[in-house]
C-alpha cells in the first residue's frame, strides 16, 4: 500500500480516520508554481491541482475568491505558510495521479471543472468562472480523499464524506453547500443554502461529463459507470522528491510578508514617514548628547569653581589687607606703586569672581522660585535696560506692544537673566546702524509661548552652530561676544522645563528663541527640572 508524503503507511486512514485528515498535499510542481512570481498564467497551472486549490479555499481563506480577487489570493504569503506546513504534516497525504488507477480520477475531475467554468461564461455574469472552476474540481471531495488514502478502505457514502470534509476544513458557504448535494434539484439544494446559479452550472457540468463518460458519481442515473482510459498528467510530482521545498515556501512566504499589498504610494508615504522619524530621532539623539556633554561640563565647573573660589578669597583678603596696610609697611617711595598693584589684584579677583559666579549659575542654578508673572512686562523690563548698551553700539532696541496681557507660572528673576543674555548678545552681534527686535508668540491657548530676539547681525557660522551653549567658547568671527551668556541662559530655561532654540530662515534675520510651554500658566503643575516652585 503507498505511503503519502508524510511518510505515514495509508493503512492508518481506514474506516473513520478519513474524517480525521488536516487535508491534501499538493504536488511538488504546483508548489514551485507557487514560489515563482504569480502572473495570470500562475492560476492556468495551479488550478489543475485539486489538493492545491482546496489549499486556497479552505478554512474561510476562499470567502471572496473571484476573478478580480484571485491574483491577491495566490499572492498572500499565509498561503506559501499552509502549503509549506502541509509537506510536513503526517495527516495530509499526497494524491497521486501518476498512479494508473488515478489518472483517469484526473481526467474527470478536470472535465468537470472545465464544464462548469464554460457553463458560467455563458451565464454572461451570472456566476463567476473562478468559483464554478473550484466549485466543479472539488465537488467529488470525498471521492478525492478516499482515492488519496485507501480506496479499498472505504465502504460508505462519498457524498457524506463530501459534506462532513467541507464542515471540518472549513471551506466557503458558496463551496460547501454544494458538497455531496449534486443528486439534489437546484430548488432543494437552494432550501438548503446553495447559490442556484452556481449549483446548476455545475450540477449541468456533472451531467454532461457523465454523458461523455466520466462519470464520478454526482449525479444520477449514471451512477458508478467506468471513467475512460487516460494517461498520467503532465508535470505531477511527488513532493517527497523535493526535500527543500518546505524551505523555500516558507522564505517565499517570508518576502511576500514584507511587500504584501504595499502600492508604490504607500511605500513613498512610508518612506518620508521613516526619514521623518529618522530626522526626528537625530535631532533628539543630538539634543541628547549636547544636554550630556553641557551636564558633564557643568558638574566639572560646579566642582573647580568651588576649589578655584577658595584661594580666590584668601588672595583677595590678603591683598586688601596688605592694601589697607601699605603705608605703614612699605616706604613712602614704594607705597604708591604698591597699593596701585594690590589694586590691581583685587580687581582682577572680583573679576574671577564675577565669572565664576556666572559659571556657578550655569553649573548649579537655583530651584525656581516661580509666581504668575506677565512675559510682556518682563521683556519690556529687559529691553529699557538694555537701552543705553544699544544706543552706545548705534543699534535700534525694539521692543514688543503688547495687546494685552499673558500671564505665566515662573521664575522673573531667572527668565530675566536669560533673556537679557539673548538680547545682549543680539545687540553685540547687530552692525552699527543695524537692529534688535524683541517679539511674544502664541499660536493658540494650549500651544508653547516663544519669546523672541533677532537682529540684523551676520548670525554664526555653520561650524559655530554646535558649541553655541558651551560655556568660554568664542564665536567671536561670527560676531558673536564671548562669555558665559547664552550657556547660562539655555540652563535657566531648561529649569522651567522650556529650550533655547536657535534659525536663520532663508533671507531672514539671525533669530534666538525662548521657549516656554504651555504648562507654566497659573494654576497648572508646570515642568520643573530641579523640584518644587515657591
Amino acid at each position: 500500500m503507498p505511503e503519502h508524503a508524510g511518510g505515514s503507511p495509508a493503512c492508518l486512514w481506514r474506516g473513520d480516520a478519513f474524517r480525521h485528515l488536516s487535508g491534501l498535499t499538493p504536488c511538488a510542481a504546483t508548489l514551485l508554481d507557487l514560489a515563482r512570481p504569480i502572473t495570470p498564467a500562475t492560476w492556468l497551472r495551479v488550478r489543475r491541482d485539486p489538493a492545491f486549490v482546496l489549499l486556497l479555499v479552505r478554512d474561510g481563506a476562499g470567502d471572496d475568491l473571484r476573478t478580480d480577487s484571485l491574483l491577491t489570493r495566490l499572492s498572500e504569503p499565509a498561503l506559501c505558510d499552509r502549503a509549506g506546513a502541509l509537506l510536513v504534516e503526517p495527516t495530509a497525504p499526497y494524491l497521486d495521479f501518476t498512479r494508473d488507477d488515478l489518472a483517469p480520477l484526473h481526467a474527470a475531475i478536470l472535465r468537470l471543472a472545465e464544464g462548469a467554468a464554460a457553463h458560467a461564461e455563458a451565464a454572461l455574469g451570472r456566476v463567476d468562472p473562478v468559483r464554478a472552476w473550484v466549485a466543479g474540481l472539488l465537488a467529488p471531495l470525498g471521492r478525492l480523499v478516499i482515492a488519496a488514502v485507501d480506496p479499498a478502505g472505504w465502504a460508505g457514502d462519498q457524498d457524506a464524506l463530501s459534506r462532513h470534509l467541507a464542515r471540518q476544513w472549513g471551506l466557503p458557504d458558496w463551496l460547501a453547500d454544494l458538497a455531496g448535494r449534486l443528486r439534489l434539484s437546484p430548488e432543494m439544494a437552494v432550501d438548503l443554502g446553495a447559490q442556484r446559479g452556481l449549483f446548476e452550472v455545475v450540477q449541468r457540468a456533472a451531467s454532461d461529463a457523465a454523458r461523455d463518460g466520466f462519470d464520478l458519481g454526482l449525479v444520477a442515473p449514471v451512477d458508478g459507470a467506468p471513467l475512460p482510459v487516460v494517461g498520467p498528467p503532465e508535470e505531477w510530482r511527488d513532493p517527497a522528491g523535493e526535500p527543500l521545498l518546505a524551505d523555500l515556501l516558507r522564505l517565499v512566504g517570508e518576502n511576500r510578508a514584507l511587500t504584501a499589498a504595499r502600492r508604490p504610494a504607500d511605500l513613498a508615504d512610508e518612506n518620508d514617514r521613516l526619514h521623518a522619524a529618522l530626522a526626528r530621532r537625530l535631532r533628539d539623539e543630538a539634543e541628547r548628547e549636547r544636554i550630556g556633554r553641557l551636564s558633564a561640563v557643568a558638574e566639572l565647573a560646579a566642582g573647580a569653581g568651588h576649589e578655584i573660589n577658595n584661594p580666590l578669597a584668601v588672595i583677595s583678603g590678603r591683598a586688601q589687607y596688605l592694601l589697607a596696610h601699605a603705608s605703614q609697611w612699605f616706604a613712602p617711595e614704594a607705597s604708591v606703586a604698591a597699593g596701585e598693584s594690590l589694586e590691581t589684584i583685587i580687581a582682577q579677583t572680583r573679576r574671577i569672581h564675577t565669572l565664576l559666579r556666572q559659571l556657578m549659575l550655569f553649573a548649579r542654578p537655583p530651584v525656581p522660585r516661580r509666581k504668575p508673572t506677565d512675559v510682556y512686562l518682563l521683556v519690556g523690563e529687559v529691553a529699557r535696560s538694555l537701552d543705553d548698551l544699544a544706543g552706545q553700539r548705534g543699534v535700534r532696541l525694539e521692543g514688543p506692544t503688547p495687546p494685552g496681557t499673558l500671564v505665566l507660572y515662573l521664575d522673573p528673576e531667572q527668565v530675566k537673566t536669560a533673556l537679557t543674555a539673548l538680547v545682549r548678545n543680539a545687540i553685540e552681534a547687530a552692525p552699527g546702524g543695524g537692529w534688535v527686535r524683541l517679539g511674544v508668540r502664541r499660536p493658540g491657548p494650549a500651544c508653547p509661548v516663544e519669546v523672541v530676539v533677532e537682529d540684523s547681525g551676520a548670525g554664526p557660522a555653520p561650524e559655530h552652530l554646535p558649541h553655541l551653549f558651551d560655556p568660554f567658547f568664542s564665536g567671536r568671527e561670527a560676531g558673536r561676544g564671548k562669555g558665559l551668556g547664552l550657556p547660562v541662559a539655555w540652563q535657566l530655561v531648561r529649569q522651567h522645563g522650556g529650550e533655547v532654540r536657535y534659525a536663520r530662515p532663508a533671507g531672514g534675520p539671525t533669530r534666538f528663541a525662548i521657549v516656554l510651554p504651555a504648562g507654566l500658566e497659573p494654576g497648572r503643575d508646570g515642568p520643573d527640572v530641579r523640584g518644587e516652585a515657591a
